[in-house]
């Protein structure tokens, strides 16, 4: 295995298309996430689609690649203008499967976790660091829409 595809390669278990049905702060939300293989196959791309009704949407844009030798980690930019990135992070406190991210966002830091769980239900978390540890803000549990 190359070393690109060695950093790429926590990353496959999310590979393909997935959705939720999720209550927000802004009300109820569907939300897609697309991860496939971008850029000839040097980073994973995600397309994350957030469709709150009435017009309200939101996307994101990623792209998970090696940002430095040897270390995973994420580009983001999203439809309010919006960019953060961020580097892979030790997160099993959260799962003992869960790949996760840290990024330093304008309103402090912030960490991200995924993980299949043994349905093959993923699970995608958003945490932000406050004074006393990590405050979970998100959560949502998806289901395979299309394959890898």
């Amino acid at each position: 295995m190359s070393e690109l595809a060695a950093i790429l390669d926590p990353l496959t278990p999310l590979l393909g298309e997935w959705v939720t049905d999720a209550d927000t702060p802004m009300g109820r939300v569907r939300c897609t996430r697309q991860f496939a293989p971008a850029v000839g196959s040097a980073y994973i791309e995600l397309i994350a689609h957030w469709a709150f009704g009435a017009g309200r949407d939101y996307e994101e844009r990623a792209l998970f690649g090696a940002v430095k030798p040897h270390t995973l980690g994420f580009w983001s930019f999203t439809s309010d203008g919006g960019h953060a990135h961020g580097e892979i992070a030790d997160v099993h406190d959260i799962h003992p499967t869960a790949l996760g991210f840290i990024a330093a966002m304008p309103a402090g830091r912030a960490r991200q976790a995924y993980w299949r769980d043994d349905n093959g239900v993923l699970h995608w978390i958003v945490e932000a660091e406050t004074p006393n540890g990590w405050e979970r803000f998100t959560a949502h549990q998806y289901r395979r829409t299309a394959p890898p």
